[in-house]
């Protein structure tokens, strides 16, 4: 039958010092050990010895234990180290490929030495965006502004009908200056000559948007006849007709010509390719830098290697010597209270008296230091030219 342990299982040095006196008393008065017991005959003994080599043995596999995992997180770093590596890769050549494109774009802005002015001039933007936008919402809002009272009269009370009317007519002119406009630049661009047939195409929308311009001329020089007061520079009233239908012509052809040059100055079609280039060449940096940044906090952890396994197996050692220590400590209260306890009399240095051997290998976990010099013995740098 199977001998139920005497210790308990979470024991300390003084939890086994204390049961080691109460059990040497207990044997001595019992006059346990005979003179007739041999080498590692006595229970008590025996157990102790028992466990403090399990003890030895939890310890060394925790040990063991803790390395593993150091090497699975070691091997998990690598592995995301090289995916980050090719990643980071990866970004520098479309990085380099999206500077080609922008040098390349640039070099066809700048031209050549002997060419035309003319031609390099279809390629630049003459006005910045700062300057093309505000300029043309005002021109949009101020043809609203002069559009809106005739279309609220014509309309009478659907005055809503007649604002979206207006908004449309102010879009419709701006649109059609901007659009006559690009195409006059694009006109002279040599080196991307526009179509034939998208020139031909303006020919009747310009008269479509001409006619529209002339009939709202009219309706407005008719609705503001009625209203002028204190006009004295054209008494005869056909005369004021023809003024106020003049001036709201030439007026409305000034916001055209107006808008159509600024979309002249303005319009660069290498210009808008460069700038979408180089907003794709700072989202591919900001990438980049986020890679790079957590490739280097991967990089910068401590790694398993030969010294850190040396350093943890010296810490196992210096643990198992307390242990082996505190077993002689304990074998050896035993063996004084058992002796004191005593009717008789025996040797201390009897050899039942004498405990087990603590005869424990620490394992040098050569396994271990085989696979740290694969895994995690040495930082990679990140490519970041």
């Amino acid at each position: 039958m199977k001998r139920k342990s005497t210790l308990p299982s979470k024991e300390s040095k003084w939890t086994w010092n204390k049961l080691a006196s109460e059990r040497g008393r207990r044997d001595g008065k019992s006059e346990k050990p005979t003179t007739e017991w041999g080498a590692d005959s006595v229970p008590f003994l025996i157990e102790l010895h028992k466990r403090a080599m399990e003890r030895a043995k939890i310890l060394q596999s925790e040990t063991r234990i803790n390395l593993g995992n150091a090497i699975r997180q070691a091997v998990s770093r690598d592995d995301r180290l090289l995916f980050l590596e090719s990643q980071i890769t990866f970004q520098n050549l479309k990085a380099e490929g999206t500077i080609k494109r922008a040098n390349a774009i640039q070099a066809q802005i700048d031209g050549y030495v002997e060419e035309n002015p003319v031609g390099r001039f279809a390629r630049l933007r003459a006005i910045p965006d700062l300057v093309y936008f505000p300029v043309l919402f005002l021109l949009a809002s101020g043809e609203i502004l002069i559009t809106a009272p005739a279309l609220i009269d014509l309309f009478n009370d659907l005055e809503w009908i007649a604002y979206i009317i207006a908004a449309a007519v102010g879009l419709l002119t701006v649109v059609f200056a901007h659009i006559l406009g690009i195409t006059l630049k694009m006109k002279l661009d040599r080196q991307r000559p526009q179509e034939s047939w998208v020139v031909k195409l303006l020919i009747p929308l310009s008269t479509v948007v001409f006619t529209a311009v002339i009939i709202l001329a009219i309706l407005r020089a008719g609705q503001t006849l009625d209203k002028l007061a204190n006009f004295n520079v054209v008494t005869n009233e056909l005369g004021q007709k023809v003024f106020l239908f003049g001036f709201f012509l030439f007026l409305q052809l000034a916001f055209i010509g107006v808008a159509a040059m600024l979309a002249f100055l303005h319009h660069s079609q290498l210009e808008h390719e460069l700038r979408a280039v180089k907003r794709e060449l700072k989202s591919l940096e900001k990438a980049r830098k986020s890679l790079v940044d957590e490739y280097d906090s991967i990089a910068s952890q401590s790694f398993l290697s030969k010294d850190i396994i040396r350093v943890a197996r010296e810490e196992l050692v210096a643990k198992i010597e307390v242990i082996e220590s505190n077993y002689a400590a304990a074998a050896a209260i035993y063996c004084d209270s058992n002796i004191h306890a005593r009717r008789d009399a025996i040797d201390a240095a009897h050899v039942s008296m004498i405990p087990p051997r603590f005869d424990f290998q620490v394992d040098t976990f050569d396994d271990l230091i085989l696979l740290s010099s694969n895994y995690g013995s040495s930082s990679k740098s990140a490519t970041k030219e």
